[in-house]
């Protein structure tokens, strides 16, 4: 399509004196979640919330804005190694539960994540840069729908999972700008064969992952 020089003019001049709208969603129920955590996240291990570090901080922005979200530690050295030891005895309490008992926690997490699907969708949207519909309907519905699916497969192909069983502490590292779409499959079926995770997140881009890290804890 080709545009004539005063189309052109047209268009540019429209666009400069276009007016900035407020969104039709606030931000501010991910920001009432981040107060719960007093705006700091260092990490999650052994089912828990780690203190405070010393570590350098990354301090995460509104990308558009820039306004104050929290401040994230990276950990230390000592953390990770801890992680890495947590991994691993986790793996001997999740490995002697049956497919179909790690099936009901897996069930359990999607119906949290369900129930959370809003805030889980603004969480995501404030710091990865994606449109918020994008979110709402396919990256958590696909979230929600990884889990129910290998949920079931592990119940329905118990005998088949437990022959086959590795036992394994599997390290994922999560992508900066697919937060949670590139984690949602491989979690869920790690999981789902008796293995565990090691989850890596990009500093930036966190928030989702510590959110389903409270999910799962609250699915007990």
């Amino acid at each position: 399509m080709n545009f004539t020089s005063e189309a052109i003019d047209k268009i540019s001049e429209y666009f400069k004196t276009m007016n900035e709208t407020p969104a039709e969603e606030s931000d501010k129920p991910a920001k009432d979640w981040l107060k719960t955590h007093a705006n700091n996240f260092t990490g999650f291990v052994n089912n828990n919330w780690l203190p405070k570090s010393e570590t350098n901080v990354v301090k995460v922005l509104n990308p558009f804005t820039t306004d104050y979200y929290a401040d994230v530690f990276l950990p230390s050295e000592e953390i990770l190694e801890n992680a890495v030891k947590s991994s691993s005895e986790g793996l001997i309490k999740w490995k002697d539960l049956s497919a179909s008992e790690r099936s009901d926690y897996l069930f359990k997490i999607a119906a949290s994540i369900e129930k959370h699907a809003d805030l889980f969708a603004l969480v995501e949207c404030i710091t990865s840069g994606k449109t918020l519909h994008r979110i709402k309907t396919k990256d958590v519905p696909n979230l929600i729908q990884s889990f129910k699916y290998y949920a079931s497969l592990a119940c329905v192909q118990e005998q088949k999972i437990r022959s086959a069983e590795a036992g394994i502490v599997c390290v994922i590292a999560e992508e900066y700008n697919e937060p949670s779409l590139s984690v949602s499959w491989r979690i869920s079926s790690v999981l789902a064969a008796g293995n565990v995770i090691l989850l890596l997140v990009n500093a930036a881009t966190c928030f989702a992952a510590f959110l389903l890290a409270e999910l799962c804890q609250t699915s007990g």
